[in-house]
């Protein structure tokens, strides 16, 4: 074109491109922020890893970018469109040739910059892993390898070697040589390392029990080659290196968080229109406009934010009541915080639940299965106003948040599960009343346990109990109070079966049972495996007593009752040296029929016979 032509095209096209630019420009530093808060976090993480200074170069790279275009919209464009009809129009075309020629090739450099940054590790995710381990680099004369520590403290530690080299052998065997050189009395500590996937070998041990300076020597042996010797020092203290880890970022709800973000989109679109309007009217709708759409999309953000513990960058939910180890921490956690009010069974009648108005929840009931996992977690949080639900913000972390609700809705799905047991009439407050449907967990045991005394002194003392002769059943009807005291004795036998309380299972059985059990003596190891403290049973392996059924008085004074119990792991056994014939068969579902004699104000198991 003619150099007037030009102007003519430039001033109508270069003002429109630096409106889209100025747009497109706010929406990167929007999303880039957010994205740099999500993969960085802090200047610590940005300054020390790959993946920051990788980001420096970057922005570096950006800010130059932004330099030559501001150039352009504050010098050339203006010359250009606001020039004589004799100024210089080739003159300031062919700079911003040269400017736009030079965004360009900057903008490769940053998609290079970019690239390489998709192929590594995020810098929060390798802060956080420096704040949970230590590296200590070996230097040798042919390889280099790197050894890691957790927590890399005095005591306990998890060692892993790192090995450069990739052709190693599949046999090929690693160690590692300890010494303290100001503690010559304390010789050399060897230790063989076990190869995992990759070249890595690992070791777990309290090898470095000392605080002070070691020297590590790590030896790797390629079996037909020389041995491979790097050297290395550390220093190991009594307590944690800190390490300024970032927190954690915000994250939101996929529906609101887009809004927001396009609304935040549009508000800085209009504000950017509203500085290239030529008229006061289009400056004021726009800005207006602009700084509404902003305004209610920040709104919009703030409402939509997933509390950080329940966020995560998987998008999958952060309570997990299929997850064994979450539901076996949840489960310590309720035992410790929630079973005085809430109780064993989760049905809001605990020892401290007397006299509460409202009561606790009944975990049992729907209309607890339905609330949101922000709302539990919130009220876990922050306890419920005007009722004596407190906060656990200072006693418990995230993570036992997310344990313990985790273990409440693996129970709530058995709840749900269960087959419903038969109603109930048991005094209110007794010990079974609340029914039997659920796991009965192990802080149900709550019986006072045998004592080895005892036992010793009913053993050798009967016969082995005969095969089981028919029962006669009276006819009669029996009281409230003894079915409750019936669906308490089976509820405790499932429990203390979930504890492994050997001692507090026999606390359940009559004399008689007992004596006839250990009719030959007790067993030599019996004492020991009987208190041994082994710790409840898995969640996965735990009993579940779903039913207690067809109880009635027999003839001889005892009474009978048939219960069903799922028993997915085969773990119930009546009592310890059960005689031939007393213990059911094992399978998901175990079918017992209990007969029951008095003791006192309680019904103990005097036999057991299989269904």
């Amino acid at each position: 074109l003619e150099p007037l032509q030009r102007r003519h095209v430039l001033a109508i096209a270069i003002p429109r491109f630096s409106v889209l630019a100025l747009i497109s420009m706010a929406a990167i530093g929007v999303t880039g922020f957010y994205a740099g808060w999500l993969h960085v976090g802090n200047l610590t993480a940005l300054r020390t890893t790959d993946y920051g200074q990788a980001l420096i170069v970057k922005l570096a790279v950006l800010a130059a970018i932004l330099g030559i275009a501001a150039v352009n919209l504050l010098m050339i464009e203006r010359r250009l469109t606001r020039s004589a009809a004799n100024d210089p129009v080739p003159f300031w075309s062919g700079r911003l040739r040269w400017t736009i020629g030079g965004e360009l090739a900057l903008v490769a450099v940053l998609l290079l910059a970019v690239g390489q940054m998709t192929s590594m590790q995020p810098a929060r995710d390798v802060v956080a892993e420096r704040a949970r381990q230590m590296a200590v680099p070996l230097v040798g004369e042919s390889t280099s390898p790197t050894l890691l520590l957790a927590p890399g403290v005095a005591g306990l530690n998890h060692f892993r070697l790192q090995v450069p080299d990739a052709g190693i052998a599949p046999d090929t065997e690693a160690l590692l040589r300890l010494t303290i050189p100001d503690r010559p009395d304390l010789g050399t500590k060897e230790i063989p390392l076990a190869r995992v996937s990759g070249n890595a070998f690992e070791h777990h041990g309290s090898e470095l029990s000392i605080a002070g300076t070691w020297r590590v020597t790590a030896i790797v042996r390629n079996p037909g080659e020389a041995q491979l010797q790097a050297d290395g020092n550390v220093t190991i203290g009594t307590t944690a290196h800190t390490l300024d880890v970032p927190g954690d970022p915000w994250r939101f709800r996929t529906t609101g968080g887009v809004t927001g973000l396009v609304l935040i989109l549009l508000g800085l679109a209009g504000g950017v229109l509203a500085l290239f309007a030529q008229s006061r009217r289009s400056r004021q709708e726009s800005g207006g406009l602009g700084f509404a759409a902003l305004l209610l999309g920040i709104v919009l953000l703030v409402q939509s934010r997933i509390d950080p513990a329940l966020a995560n960058a998987t998008g999958e939910s952060a309570i997990d009541p299929g997850d064994v180890a979450m539901v076996t921490r949840g489960e310590e956690v309720y035992t410790a915080m929630c079973l005085s009010c809430h109780g064993t069974d989760l049905r809001g009648d605990g020892p401290a639940s007397v006299g509460m108005e409202p009561p606790p929840a009944d975990f049992s009931q729907q209309h607890t299965m339905v609330h949101s996992e922000e709302d539990l977690l919130y009220w876990l949080r922050n306890g419920i106003q005007g009722s004596a639900m407190p906060a656990f913000e200072d006693t418990l972390s995230d993570q036992e948040m997310l344990d313990v609700l985790s273990f409440i809705r693996y129970r709530q799905q058995r709840f749900m599960e269960a087959t419903p047991a038969p109603p109930t009439t048991a005094t209110p407050g007794a010990p079974g009343a609340p029914g039997v449907s659920g796991v009965s967990g192990p802080a149900g045991c709550g019986v006072v346990p045998r004592t080895m005394d005892e036992i010793a002194a009913l053993a050798g003392k009967g016969d082995p109990a005969p095969a089981g002769a028919p029962l006669q059943v009276t006819g009669a009807t029996l009281d409230d109070v003894t079915r409750g005291a019936i669906q308490e004795t089976s509820a405790l036998l499932v429990s203390c079966t979930n504890a492994l309380d050997t001692m507090g299972r026999l606390a359940l059985f009559s004399d008689a049972y007992l004596a006839a059990s250990f009719a030959e003596g007790m067993p030599a190891d019996f004492a020991a495996t009987a208190t041994d403290a082994a710790g409840p049973l898995p969640v996965e392996q735990r009993l579940v007593l779903t039913a207690v059924q067809d109880a009635a008085p027999l003839t001889d004074g005892r009474v009978a009752a048939t219960v069903v119990i799922d028993d997915p792991a085969g773990q119930f056994r009546p009592g310890t040296g059960a005689p031939p014939g007393t213990t059911p068969e094992i399978g998901t579902s175990v079918r017992a029929q209990l007969i029951l004699v008095r003791s006192g104000d309680r019904w103990l198991i005097d036999e057991i016979r299989p269904l």
